[in-house]
């Protein structure tokens, strides 16, 4: 006998809209797994979802949340939000935990649930944050060339003089 739990019911006064939509799109998600795991197992009466299904709609739902607030939020918190993103793309594509949804399927919780994104949104994700990071890199390589040259001639004078020497030698053509 499979253990399966009911979800609390919302509140019915004090509900936020937020809450409400919350609410709605796990009630669809489970819909949708149930319309699922009957078209796989005809034969299995009930058709319940069990708690470790519901557990993972519930965490693919948050992460969903958390990574669309992610992507939004990569230009207010110059680029420490994609900390997470890549974070929820190595725990979903690499690790493959359940708890994660695939890059692409955090916009489609808004209307109704899927379990695989459409690939091409997928793939666009991918494709963006490769080239966020790859700027993010370069950003930090100049960064750190342009401290390594202020701080060079206060460490060591000859060797900052022998490099910006050559170089401007390099450069009138000597």
């Amino acid at each position: 006998m499979a253990a399966t739990a009911t979800l609390p019911a919302a509140p019915a006064g004090g509900a936020t809209a937020q809450q409400q939509a919350t609410t709605r799109q796990f009630d669809r998600a489970k819909r949708n797994a149930k319309k699922k795991d009957q078209a796989e197992k005809p034969a299995e009466a009930g058709g319940e979802i069990s708690l470790g299904e519901k557990t993972n709609l519930a965490g693919q739902l948050v992460t969903a949340r958390l990574l669309n607030s992610a992507w939004l939020a990569i230009p207010e918190t110059f680029g420490l939000s994609l900390l997470y993103v890549n974070f929820h793309f190595v725990m979903a594509h690499i690790v493959r935990s359940s708890l994660f949804c695939m890059l692409g399927q955090e916009w489609q919780f808004g209307g109704k649930m899927k379990y695989t994104p459409s690939s091409a949104l997928m793939w666009v994700e991918i494709i963006i944050l490769i080239a966020i990071n790859i700027m993010m890199i370069a950003m930090l390589v100049v960064s750190l060339a342009m401290f390594i040259l202020m701080i060079l001639p206060a460490v060591a004078p000859g060797v900052a003089l022998g490099i910006l020497g050559s170089e401007l030698l390099n450069l009138i053509g000597f």
